[in-house]
């Protein structure tokens, strides 16, 4: 399969957003296609090995690209609220932080090159595609100077 041509090298959850587009007069939706989604997670570096493995199981897949739907739906609602008011909603920020909330980690430390590294990865794989965008939502807003409402 071709390499999906969206990737826009910056923000993950600002990929989800353009999973969306116009093509040839043509409405695109990524994630309508389940094996377009999971090539679109592991373009995005969302996916460990075994997480690849376990999402060919539609039965697992399915549930998640329904949560990848409401999720780029509420990183529209982000962006909207940035262009417009420069700030986040207090609403939507108890929204993302409710996110946050259900995403499921574990934390173990790494040795690498005479350093420990902290590595985060989700408990499913549900958890770990979820973590990853909510880091990149939190890395953007965080790195761009952001002021909560």
């Amino acid at each position: 399969m071709d390499k999906l041509h969206f990737i826009l090298g910056g923000a993950t959850w600002i990929n989800l957003v353009n999973t969306k587009y116009i093509s040839h007069k043509q409405e695109v939706d990524i994630l309508l296609d389940p094996s377009r989604t999971l090539q679109w997670m592991v373009e995005n570096n969302l996916l460990r090995e075994s997480d690849t493995l376990a999402l060919e199981n539609e039965d697992l897949l399915v549930p998640l690209i329904e949560e990848l739907h409401s999720l780029r739906h509420f990183c529209k609602v982000i962006l909207s609220e940035l262009k417009q008011q420069g700030k986040l909603s207090l609403d939507t920020t108890e929204q993302l932080n409710r996110l946050v909330q259900q995403v499921k980690v574990s934390l173990t430390v790494v040795p690498k090159h005479e350093k420990l590294n902290l590595v985060t990865e989700g408990i499913t794989a549900r958890d770990h595609v979820l973590y990853n965008i909510v880091f990149s939502i939190i890395n953007t807003l965080d790195s761009t100077f952001y002021r909560p409402y």
